[in-house]
């Protein structure tokens, strides 16, 4: 974990719900590959029940949790095996690399359906000038996005860095699609 990272953790530790502090605490000493329920959750951190919600996912103290243990390198994935478990498991940063992908098929279909709505408006025209605004910027990102994450173009970025593992700023990322930085 880097130094700046550390320091995050710290600051926003201190912040933290005891509950999430709790959740977290039991969920750092958890090995990778393995599974906790969401009723082991509660129990370690004395609740009685997580806040309901219709997706588990969103129960606030756990969410604040997971995120403060990515921010440590720790990850963990939602799961269920069947009708009688459902919980989370600890998974590997290669899973969590490997997992990244399934979050880059949901941007791409994301940015079509907003692109073909946009199209659909069917009286441009008679938009005002703020609206006109609005629709021009989120179009061109929508279209930036769906054009770059194609698989044509993933594929000609994984060819150009398959050996280089350093992280690539904005300017360095462009230049690998063959645009320019103006």
């Amino acid at each position: 974990m880097t130094e700046i990272n550390q320091i995050q953790a710290r600051q926003s530790r201190a912040a933290m719900h005891i509950e999430t502090q709790l959740i977290m605490n039991f969920l750092a000493t958890k090995e990778i590959g393995t599974c906790v329920s969401y009723s082991e959750i509660v129990h370690a951190a004395g609740l009685s029940k997580l806040p309901i919600s219709k997706n588990p996912r969103e129960y606030g103290r756990l969410f604040s949790a997971r995120r403060a243990l990515e921010m440590q390198g720790i990850f963990f994935d939602c799961v269920s095996r069947d009708e009688s478990f459902h919980g989370i498991k600890r998974i590997s940063e290669a899973e969590a690399v490997s997992k990244s992908q399934k979050g880059l098929s949901h941007i791409q279909k994301r940015s079509r359906l907003e692109t073909r709505r946009l199209a659909a408006i069917p009286n441009y025209p008679a938009l005002d000038n703020d609206s006109k605004v609005r629709w021009n910027v989120n179009m061109t990102l929508f279209k930036l996005i769906n054009g770059m994450s194609k698989a044509k173009r993933v594929k000609q970025v994984s060819s150009k860095i398959k050996n280089d593992t350093r992280i690539f700023n904005f300017g360095e990322t462009f230049k690998l699609f063959g645009i320019s930085k103006e």
